[in-house]
């Protein structure tokens, strides 16, 4: 049985309420978060994809720069050559290089939104599966089963720096205290 049908209704999911409605829990949580790691699967491919076209508009973002500042130059010594109709050329290549870089400017900051929406989705999906997780320990360890620690591979080395980050700086505001 599929529990969700899009990435959001795990973000938006009531696990709880999921689980009050399954006659076993301990099933249900082993499908529920194997569902949630395929999507946090596929929620980094599309990561590493939007990634992938930041760092490729900003690569042509500054060819385009520098399309505008050769220009630039060109005008500017094709007048002190008193040459204007190459000033004119130039300078109308340079307006065309401007109007590509305007476009391109709209499109990197379209992607570099649509790239932290996708990430700030991410990790929200990566926040259910903890939980989902810590349930699934919880059912095994009320069940009598035996005592089962988080999987740590859920736990990504970023999430892990940032717990250790914030844990320092609250034993730095207790030592304060």
């Amino acid at each position: 049985m599929a529990y969700f049908s899009r990435l959001t209704d795990i973000v938006t999911c009531n696990l709880t309420q999921i689980l009050n409605e399954e006659s076993n829990p301990s099933v249900a949580l082993d499908e529920i978060v194997a569902e949630m790691r395929e999507g946090i699967a596929g929620a980094q491919r599309s990561v590493r994809t939007a990634e992938s076209s930041v760092k490729r508009l900003d690569g042509e973002i500054e060819f385009h720069r520098g399309e505008v500042a050769k220009w630039h130059e060109r005008a500017k010594a094709a007048l002190l050559d008193g040459n204007e109709n190459d000033a004119r050329d130039a300078v109308t290549r340079k307006k065309e290089s401007q109007d590509v870089l305007a476009g391109l400017e709209q499109q990197h900051e379209a992607a570099t939104n649509t790239r932290n929406h996708l990430a700030t989705m991410m990790r929200a999906l990566e926040g259910r599966l903890a939980d989902a997780v810590r349930r699934k320990s919880q059912v095994a360890n009320a069940g009598g089963g035996a005592s089962v620690k988080p999987d740590q591979s859920d736990l990504n080395t970023e999430r892990g720096r940032q717990v250790e980050d914030e844990l320092a700086e609250l034993r730095r505001e207790l030592a304060g205290e």
